[in-house]
């Protein structure tokens, strides 16, 4: 990993990172029972995730995969409680919380995608498959766009989790139409590489890969975010590619920003 040695990332950052990432910490310092009234359950329990998810993403771009991989569990956890958890039949409904509560509500209305993603990553990496695909029965095709997201994410993502669950790719055009007819080069290029790897083509695959790639590297890694130096998206898929066993070529430009766990 000598492609991250400038972003700083040490064991001891590391360490540090774990120490106020801990339930122990947490609570010392901000009792759940004041998270919980500033934020809501379902607020303290996206932090949580959060927070492990990017101890994850540091760890592993430290080299510290043995946290990486802990962390990584950790957040699969979080995430599973976030997105399924007794919270969501419990706590009030409405854009102001003044309605009964709702799983359907908040299903509908909480934010999802970075989650999703992250679910999406960590689960490949892990090889946690069946674990995906019960985290993709979350993703409902009325879902609300999330913060900040575009239209054409939103139908990748959804398309993604459909197809993970089983369905035809006929009963997903609408979200491929999304993307297809949309502006983003980006959903338009992963697109690509999912629909040759669905149609078991490696040599195609890998020219989509490679296409992707150079958008990757001059649109997203020069970019400041952290989670933006390993390209999520591709990992999940150069993953998914190896458990259908279509053998696609990883070009050379993106194989430091494909995680895997040793």
């Amino acid at each position: 990993m000598k492609l991250y040695a400038r972003l700083g990332l040490t064991p001891d950052r590391i360490d540090f990172q774990r120490s106020i990432d801990s339930a122990a910490e947490t609570r010392r310092k901000i009792p759940d029972e004041v998270a919980i009234k500033n934020i809501g359950p379902g607020g303290l329990l996206e932090s949580n995730a959060t927070n492990h998810s990017y101890v994850a993403l540091e760890s592993y771009l430290a080299g510290v995969h043995d946290v990486t991989h802990e962390y990584a569990l950790r957040y699969l956890d979080a995430a599973h409680e976030y997105f399924f958890g007794r919270w969501r039949d419990e706590v009030p409904s409405g854009n102001h919380r003044d309605l009964p509560p709702d799983r359907e509500y908040q299903d509908r209305n909480r934010t999802w995608a970075r989650h999703w993603l992250n679910c999406l990553l960590w689960c490949s990496v892990l090889g946690e498959w069946d674990r995906l695909i019960e985290f993709a029965g979350y993703l409902r095709d009325d879902i609300k766009l999330d913060f900040e997201q575009s239209t054409e994410n939103r139908a990748w993502l959804l398309l993604v989790a459909g197809k993970l669950r089983g369905r035809p790719l006929e009963e997903l055009k609408l979200f491929s139409d999304t993307i297809l007819s949309g502006k983003r080069k980006r959903e338009k290029l992963l697109w690509n590489v999912f629909n040759d790897i669905l149609e078991e083509a490696p040599d195609e695959a890998s020219a989509s890969l490679a296409r992707y790639a150079t958008y990757y590297r001059t649109a997203e890694f020069p970019k400041r975010e952290l989670n933006l130096k390993v390209a999520y998206d591709a990992s999940f898929l150069v993953h998914y590619a190896e458990f259908l066993d279509v053998e696609i070529e990883v070009p050379e430009k993106l194989k430091d920003h494909i995680v895997r766990l040793p």
